[in-house]
């Protein structure tokens, strides 16, 4: 969706579709922010992906995690997992669904682009 800037006169629009570092250089220049030439994609991934991993852990811990999967399979029957199954098998049941996950979010994204 787009959404006028007419109640927001100083609203600057920043272009953030890009695959790397520059979508952070844009939004940097519209928010007049300097930074260190040497904070690079991989510094920010160095940085982010633990916290990331961190989250992910803690949503698995406080059992978040088996919610949203459940709220899921309720809104897509062809991703319930039957956990009377061999623990293996739900394991990798579990693998492919996030993977599918992940699939149908980059899709909605890149359509909502």
């Amino acid at each position: 969706a787009v959404y006028p800037f007419d109640d927001f006169p100083n609203a600057k629009e920043v272009d953030v579709s890009g695959r790397d570092i520059s979508h952070c250089d844009n939004l940097d220049e519209a928010l007049e922010l300097t930074r260190s030439k040497d904070w690079t994609y991989e510094t920010i991934c160095e940085k982010v992906l633990p916290l990331d991993v961190k989250r992910d852990e803690e949503a698995v811990a406080s059992g978040s995690m088996d919610e949203f999967h459940k709220i899921l399979a309720e809104l897509n029957p062809s991703l319930a997992i039957d956990e009377s199954e061999d623990e293996e098998k739900v394991k990798e049941m579990k693998k492919r669904r996030s993977t599918l996950v992940q699939i149908d979010l980059m899709r909605d994204f890149s359509q909502a682009s």
